[in-house]
């Protein structure tokens, strides 16, 4: 094979090997928390130990607030130059959001109702056994339906409200 399409691991690619001086040529550091520095003069410098990184719960609740933040921003800077159409689009998605939680909130009581209609009606333990168990879904259905319902109303607030859309413009006066 020829040089350009195979290398030694160990070696820097052809055209390479003078532009980046006691980079390429370098073994990396058998530590992974140790790096190496390279002084001006191309002479490694002493290994320095980087900080231990922090958790990743940590990590992740802070890309989660960054991001936040960012749509946040993103949100106000958009507000005054929303069309027509984007207030519309918001608007549905605030009708679909009350929308699920009717639906959330029929089907709990659907499975209430199925829960103690058993347990009123039928006299075995396992027929009452089922009637309690329902009555914990239906309660945990409902649950469910509100906390979804309010962690949308949240993300969808982030966004902002048209109160007044804007005049259409570009239609006939």
């Amino acid at each position: 094979m020829d040089d350009a399409t195979h290398h030694n691991s160990n070696e820097a690619p052809p055209g390479l090997t003078g532009e980046l001086p006691g980079i390429i040529d370098k073994p990396a550091p058998a530590d992974p928390g140790t790096a190496y520095a390279v002084s001006h003069d191309g002479e490694p410098a002493p290994p320095t130990v980087q900080s231990a990184s922090p958790p990743a719960h940590t990590v992740t609740a802070q890309r989660q607030a960054a991001a936040s933040q960012a749509l946040a921003n993103a949100a106000n800077a958009l507000a005054h130059h929303r069309s027509i159409a984007d207030c519309l689009a918001i608007e549905r998605t605030v009708m679909a959001n009350e929308r699920t939680l009717l639906a959330y909130f029929r089907s709990s009581l659907a499975v209430l109702v199925v829960g103690v209609t058993i347990i009123k009606f039928f006299a075995s333990q396992g027929m009452v056994i089922l009637g309690y168990l329902l009555l914990v879904v239906g309660v945990a259905c409902i649950t469910i339906g509100l906390m979804r319902f309010t962690e949308m109303y949240h993300r969808i607030s982030e966004l902002g409200r048209c109160d007044s859309p804007p005049q259409n413009t570009s239609g006939p006066q």
